[in-house]
């Protein structure tokens, strides 16, 4: 039963002291309840990531309205955490990430290159598969989850032709064209990829050369987190220099 394996999962990793004693409980759990170890590690990892991230944007916010407020001699600024986004992120590492995630990589290990799987020729071809296949569909499945989570349709143009239909009226396209994934996807796929290729391929080039495959959910997770670290720091950079810009063109 889930709740079981769970809580035997739990109970040998908060047992074991040492970082290699950890890995054994946490191979062990992976030999008994494969998914469902990889889906707590990813819910784990992915509710870890957002605090650190709203941690780090909540700090870098207050530096920067610290800086803004000694120029303008005012004092402002306030601590914001939203828990029901970091629920909504462990939920999609839980149900999602987790499971879909460790067939994806069971996959590769399994089909590509099998007679040299930690080759160079080998791990270019897992990491570019990963970053050309699996990168465009993990971004497009967390855009669809944010936005039912928000209760907000996914492909809004059909709801609201039936509403329309409904009401003996007649929408045009420019009311729904910002709304749901298809206009999500047209604003930032592109963006999030560029951000997402400047960073993982040189982990991923390790992860297909050193990891273990069972415990690469595990290492993904755990570098997610510094992803996440450097995805607040890139935004902060991003946003000095718009507010520098600002000033400049106002001056």
């Amino acid at each position: 039963a889930l709740p079981e394996a769970a809580s035997e999962l739990i109970a040998n990793l908060s047992s074991s002291s040492s970082s290699s004693s950890i890995l054994t409980a946490y191979d062990a759990a992976l030999a008994s309840a494969p998914v469902l170890t990889k889906s707590i590690t990813s819910w784990a990892g992915f509710t870890i990531a957002d605090v650190v991230a709203q941690a780090l944007t909540n700090a870098l916010d207050l530096d920067a309205n610290a800086n803004d407020d000694g120029r303008s001699g005012s004092g402002s600024g306030s601590v914001r955490f939203d828990p029901s986004r970091t629920l909504r992120n462990g939920l999609f590492g839980l149900a999602f990430y987790g499971p879909v995630s460790g067939a994806w990589y069971a996959c590769l290990d399994a089909n590509v290159m099998t007679e040299d799987p930690n080759g160079a020729t080998a791990v270019a071809a897992k990491t570019f598969l990963d970053q050309a296949l699996w990168a465009p569909a993990l971004v497009t499945s967390l855009f669809a989850w944010d936005l039912a989570c928000s209760g907000e349709p996914l492909f809004p143009g059909d709801a609201a032709g039936d509403a329309a239909g409904d009401a003996g009226k007649t929408k045009t396209g420019d009311e729904t064209r910002g709304k749901g994934l298809p206009a999500k996807l047209r604003r930032d796929l592109i963006d999030t990829l560029y951000v997402n290729w400047s960073f993982w391929p040189a982990f991923h080039v390790l992860n297909f050369s050193f990891v273990p495959p069972g415990e690469r959910i595990l290492y993904v997770n755990v570098v997610q987190v510094i992803y996440n670290v450097f995805l607040c720091v890139k935004a902060a950079d991003r946003g000095t220099r718009d507010a520098a810009e600002g000033r400049e063109g106002g001056a």
